[in-house]
C-alpha cells in the first residue's frame, strides 16, 4: 500500500487490511509510531522521511523483515525496542541523529536473521560489535564521528565474536585513526 507524499500526521489505522504485507509511508509528516496493530502480516515498512524521534511500538509486526526509519529525527537506538523483530533481515537508519556509542550486545543482540544494517550519516562516535551477528553481510557506518571501532573482541573469557558472513563494512567519511581493534 502505497501512502507516501501525503502530508499524513498520523499512520492511519488500517482496520479490514490485516494481509496488508508492504506499506510505503515516507516523506509525510508522522511524529509517533501508532495502528500497527491491525498489520500483523506486514514485511515491510518505510517511514523515511517522516518526523519521527522514537524507535517504538512495533510489539504487533513480529514478522517484519525490511523495516526503513532513514532521514527522521531519531536521537538513540532503545535497547529493547528492537526486540520484536527476530525476522527483520534490513534496517535502515541513516540520516538521523543517533549520537554516542552503538554497542551491538545492547542494540542489535535478537536481530539474528539481520543482513543488512544502514547507520550512515548520523553522530556515532563508537560502535562496538562484541555479540555474534551470523546473519550480517552489510553494516554502513559512512559519515559519522567515529573514533573507535571495536569488531569481534573477546569479552569477559569468551572467545573471539566472528562475523564470518560480514562482506561489506563501510567507513568513509569518520575519524578512526587506526583498526587495532578489528
Amino acid at each position: 500500500m502505497q501512502l507516501d507524499n501525503r502530508a499524513l500526521k498520523h499512520i492511519p489505522l488500517l482496520e479490514g487490511e490485516e494481509k496488508i504485507k508492504f506499506l510505503h509511508l515516507q516523506n509525510n509528516e508522522i511524529s509517533k509510531i501508532e495502528n500497527l496493530v491491525s498489520l500483523p502480516n506486514l514485511h515491510f515498512l518505510d517511514l523515511s522521511s517522516n518526523k519521527l524521534s522514537e524507535i517504538n511500538n512495533f510489539s504487533s509486526v513480529v514478522h517484519l523483515r525490511v523495516l526503513i526509519l532513514s532521514k527522521n529525527m531519531i536521537s538513540s537506538i532503545p535497547k529493547s525496542n528492537l526486540d520484536t523483530f527476530r525476522q527483520l533481515d534490513v534496517l535502515d537508519l541513516h540520516d538521523n541523529r543517533i549520537t554516542g556509542k552503538v554497542d551491538f550486545s545492547q542494540h542489535f543482540k535478537k536481530l539474528q536473521n539481520l543482513r543488512i544494517l544502514n547507520l550512515s550519516g548520523n553522530q556515532i562516535e563508537e560502535i562496538e560489535m562484541t555479540c555474534s551477528m551470523k546473519s550480517l553481510v552489510e553494516l554502513n557506518l559512512r559519515g559519522n564521528k567515529i573514533k573507535a571501532l571495536k569488531i569481534g573482541l573477546g569479552v569477559k573469557g569468551l572467545k573471539e565474536v566472528q562475523y564470518d558472513c560480514l562482506a561489506k563494512v563501510y567507513l568513509s567519511n569518520n575519524q578512526i585513526k587506526d583498526f587495532d581493534h578489528v
